[in-house]
This record gives C-alpha cells, structure tokens and sequence, in this order.
C-alpha cells in the first residue's frame, strides 16, 4: 500500500487538528507537517517533499495565492488542493490555472476531500459536488458577471474587512497606488462609485459566501 504524505496548511488551529483527526484515521495517508502561513508552508514542502499540499486561501491575514505560485515555481510541483469557505467559480478556474490540482469547499463531506486526495495523488484533478453545481447553474444562465482577475478578486474580501489601501498594501507587498488603482480597476469593471456600493454588490451576488 502507496502512503500518501500530506503537508497540512490552515491558519487556524481547531480547523487543523480536525483535519489531522480526521485523515490520520485512514491507513493509506500520513501527515508530516502542519504550517499556518506561507514562508512556514514553503520551507516544510522543501524539506519534507509531501506528496499533497492540503491549504486554506487566507492565512494569517495574507494571501496563499502567492504562496502557491511560489511553491509551484521554485519546488518539485507538489500536488495541492484547496480547501477553502470560497466558492466563486471564476476565482476556482484560476486557481486551477495556477497549477492547483483540487478544489473543495468547507461545506464539503470529508468523504469528498478524501476522494480528492486519491483521486489527485493518482494524477486526477477533483473539484467538489458544491463546485459542480455552482458550474452547472452558471452553464444554465444568460447573465455573465464581470471577469476579475485574481489580483482583484484578493482585494475583495480586504476590502469587505474595512481595511485600508495602505494595510492590504502590507499584506500583499505591494504599494498603496497600485491598491488603489486595483481598486478604480474593479470599480469601473462592476459599474460601481465607492467602496460601499462595493461591498453591497459583493453581499448580494454572494461573491465571498
């Protein structure tokens, strides 16, 4: 029997150890480390060389997107599956164009994020039940929203935070301009003035639900 290594990455720790709890009860699947940020994510997959990287999006007030182009560019091409509360379907594709393997939500069973890690350590992709409606009902609808690019679709859940240009800007490592003209960037593409009709648009399309 092939044991599958997992590297384990989530912020918070309840979450984790469920996680831990729940996977170590399968035979076939052994956890070699947990992290709850990126440069701790980067430096165990370097040195413990996991098969599966199992990862949140949002660590620790940071974005794991970079950590995971960063992991995907510079390593051995882990396999990592998402496992996250968001289940916008545009931000979902790209993170598979990144180079993300698999894709579940946190109202998934843990029937489907053992599937996902079978079925993407034997060299599938896997994108969960909830994932496939939500792309079913699109399929089915005339309405297209804006396309947003990842950058801009980070800043959205920032912003619904109420956080300033200037402490999203520290987050991600980039300047309070560039923030700020994400931001005039989104504006224009949803139709929308200011932050608050921002943040309503978001609530009501259910954008980061």
């Amino acid at each position: 029997m092939k044991i599958i290594k997992i590297l384990l990455v989530e912020d918070h720790k309840l979450v984790r150890e469920a996680w831990h709890s729940t996977l170590s009860l399968y035979p076939n699947i052994k956890i070699i480390g947990e992290a709850d940020n990126n440069e701790d994510a980067f430096n165990l997959t370097k040195n413990l060389l996991p098969d599966i990287i199992i990862m949140d999006i949002n660590l620790k007030g940071e974005s794991a997107v970079d950590g995971i182009k960063n992991i995907l560019n510079k390593l051995a091409k882990p396999k990592i599956i998402i496992v996250s509360m968001q289940n916008d379907i545009v931000f979902v594709k790209k993170m598979f164009v990144l180079g993300v393997l698999g894709y579940v939500t946190k109202n998934s069973s843990k029937n489907e994020l053992i599937d996902s890690i079978n079925r993407v350590f034997n060299g599938s992709k896997y994108i969960c039940n909830e994932l496939n409606e939500v792309i079913i009902n699109e399929g089915l609808s005339d309405k297209k929203e804006p396309l947003l690019t990842i950058r801009e679709r980070e800043l959205l859940e920032f912003i619904c935070k109420g956080m300033t240009n200037a402490e999203i800007a520290e987050i991600l490592k980039l300047s309070s301009k560039t923030i700020e003209g994400h931001k005039t960037n989104i504006y224009k593409k949803l139709g929308i003035k200011n932050t608050l009709g921002l943040i309503n648009y978001i609530n009501t399309k259910g954008l980061l639900s």
